[in-house]
């Protein structure tokens, strides 16, 4: 299988597919690589108003549905105190 790097979005593709992929699938690639552009960038520094700042500005330029997913998994706790699955 190639893989590449989809449109500068992180995401790994298998050859073909950015290309081959509707608007709404080229729509969910570019918001998983824009929440882990911000993952990665509020991991990478140490200060908390950093942070904040990165998470702000992330989470104000989303639909609501959005972010009620970006906020459930960014809370580190994506299932019900009650499940045990694992995540990441």
């Amino acid at each position: 299988m190639v893989c590449f790097c989809a449109a500068g979005t992180g995401v790994l593709l298998e050859a073909g597919a950015w290309s081959a992929a509707s608007p709404e699938r080229r729509r969910v690639y570019r918001m998983l690589s824009d929440f882990s552009e911000v993952a990665n960038r509020i991991a990478a520094t140490t200060k908390k108003s950093e942070k904040e700042r990165l998470l702000a500005a992330y989470l104000a330029g989303l639909d609501d549905g959005s972010l009620e997913r970006a906020a459930v998994f960014f809370s580190g706790s994506p299932f019900a105190r009650k499940d045990q699955r694992v995540g990441g």
